[in-house]
This record gives C-alpha cells, structure tokens and sequence, in this order.
C-alpha cells in the first residue's frame, strides 16, 4: 500500500460524500464546530489483482495493449482507503471500486506510461510505444539507467526470477529472463 497525505478540502472537492461523513461526526461524535486545520486525512491505495482471473489479460496480451487500454486495466487493479482523523475520532473507509481521488489517477497515470516504456524498451512493439503519452514529471520524477553500463544486457535479481518461477510457473518469465537464467546456471 502507498500512503498519500491529502486535506480536507481536496477531499471534498473530490469526493463531495466526504462532507455529509464530517457533517455526521460533528453533529453526533463530536458536538462541537470542527477546527478543518487539525482534520487530518490520508489517502492509501494498492494494486490488487482481481479475484476472478478469467478476464484477466496474459503477460503477453498486457504487453500489447495501447497506453488507454492498458491504464484503464491498472485502474482496474487501484483500491483506496480513506483515514480520516479529528481529535480521538478516527475513521478509516474503504471507497467503493472504481472510486480513485484525482491525485491518485494522476500518479498511477504516470506510473502507467513509466512501466510501458520500461516494457517497450525490451519488447520494441512500436505501436504501443507510439501510444504512450510523454511522462509529466511535476508528477513523477524518474531518471533513465543504462541497465547495467556495460553491454545493455537487462540486469535481473536471481530470487525475484525463482519467487516469480514459484509463484507463477516457469511460463511466466519472459524470454529475457529465462535467457538470465539459462546465463546463470551455465555460470
């Protein structure tokens, strides 16, 4: 999970249902006027794969998606909490699939252009290259490595290629990867 300190205000402005929930804990939590300055709220979000995975795309149908396509199936996966605090009260709710605050959609929208070109520089599908809009970086700041400054060779971590081996069969690794593998085994 990412944590995402926000203000009231923005929340609001975002999701207006969040003012009937303060309105509620002042009239029957707090019973007194609310100081909006110490109201803290945070927002926390993860990416989850969905529990029915029939309709979930194959490592190589994702790979071929446009960046419209491929960012509303990474929305898809976005679940939000909401914390909000006010003196002793706390409350922390789950918003209801679908329901992303604007801060949020940015960011996984720029996380979502990052990781296909980051997938594009090994596949060269030129057409999901093409898609991908340029990366905001007021949003998101990142700086390109050479992989591993030597021979462009993709650098691979031996136990995050065995746990995904473990976890998801050896089908699941791409080419680069098994050819990592079968490089490191000769070693």
């Amino acid at each position: 999970m990412f944590i995402l300190d926000t203000d009231i205000q923005s929340v609001v402005d975002d999701m207006p249902k969040v003012k009937k929930w303060v309105k509620y804990i002042k009239k029957n939590i707090i019973e007194s006027d609310i100081d909006f300055t110490k109201v803290s709220v945070v927002y926390s979000y993860g990416f989850f794969v969905p529990k029915n995975k029939e309709n979930m795309p194959t490592d190589e149908e994702l790979l071929k998606l446009k960046f419209k396509k491929r960012l509303k199936y990474e929305l898809s996966k976005v679940r939000v909490e909401l914390d909000l605090q006010y003196a002793s009260f706390r409350m922390k709710t789950r918003l209801p699939k679908g329901t992303i605050p604007t801060p949020i959609l940015l960011i996984v929208t720029e996380l979502t252009k990052i990781k296909m070109m980051i997938e594009g520089e090994f596949h060269k599908d030129k057409k999901v290259i093409d898609s991908i809009p340029e990366v905001d970086r007021s949003i998101i700041k990142y700086r390109v490595v050479n992989m591993d400054g030597i021979n462009n060779e993709p650098q691979f971590d031996i136990d995050q290629i065995l746990d995904k081996i473990s976890t998801n069969g050896i089908e699941s690794l791409t080419p680069e990867e098994k050819e990592f593998l079968d490089r490191t085994s000769k070693q």
